[in-house]
């Protein structure tokens, strides 16, 4: 397979379509409640992973965390004293476990693929650029395939679902959107492509569902990043 004959963009997100995250994030609530002996419900487990498991997913925002750890405290009746101590020992867990967080397996042949057959790879993360330092410490040699495509928040004014890193990688690359496709796990990811006008690509192994990704008309939905080497004739492209 040769895909040298016509010049490609491949955008990825971050969390939960290159980083193995989502499960940890998911379930902090879990921890949490159990660090405070507090008893689970059903019911609230599965609000809490809506309210609290999923917004965390997504942010970029250090302000929106604050809330949303301060709503899972005031869930689990956490005092408010004892409650700022929580978020501060939680986002601790949080930094530590993202030093060690897997990658999503297949990453780096993925990205090796698209390396060797000349495709421009490029991330657009809500993440700061000091979270994707932290992520990638001791194993620099991911990043090394971005080659500084990577458009962190600190470097727009508008984060996803907002198209400008798209723009920013499409007019750093000089390609045509109709040769560009975004990869990942969330609505904003499939509507910042869409306002783009980019190939679509939403993976499954992050929160997205493929109920989600049907609504939101993504062009293509695959399990992970690792169906890329296999399917890339098949999305979108003609090659």
């Amino acid at each position: 397979m040769n895909i040298k004959t016509k010049k490609l963009g491949v955008i990825f997100d971050l969390d939960g379509t290159i980083l193995d995250d989502i499960p940890f994030i998911l379930n902090l609530h879990v921890k949490i409640a159990n660090d405070y002996n507090f008893p689970l419900t059903d019911e609230l487990d599965a609000l809490l992973r809506e309210k609290t498991g999923i917004p965390l997913c997504i942010t970029g925002s250090n302000l929106v965390r604050f809330k949303v750890l301060n709503y899972l405290g005031k869930k689990i009746k956490i005092p408010f004293f004892n409650r700022l101590k929580m978020m501060n020992k939680a986002k601790k867990f949080i930094y530590e476990y993202f030093k060690k967080c897997p990658l999503i397996d297949g990453t780096q042949e993925t990205l090796r693929f698209l390396s060797e057959n000349n495709a421009k790879i490029g991330m657009f993360t809500n993440a700061s650029r000091l979270e994707i330092k932290r992520i990638f410490n001791g194993r620099e040699e991911i990043l090394d395939y971005f080659e500084g495509n990577i458009i962190a928040k600190d470097d727009v004014k508008h984060k996803k679902p907002h198209p400008e890193g798209i723009t920013k990688l499409i007019n750093k690359w000089g390609l045509a959107p109709q040769n560009v496709m975004i990869v990942g796990d969330y609505t904003s990811d499939i509507k910042a492509g869409k306002e783009a006008g980019i190939i679509t690509v939403g993976v499954l192994s992050g929160v997205g569902t493929l109920e989600l990704f049907k609504k939101l008309k993504a062009d293509y939905v695959i399990q992970d990043i690792s169906e890329i080497p296999l399917k890339f004739p098949k999305l979108g492209f003609i090659i």
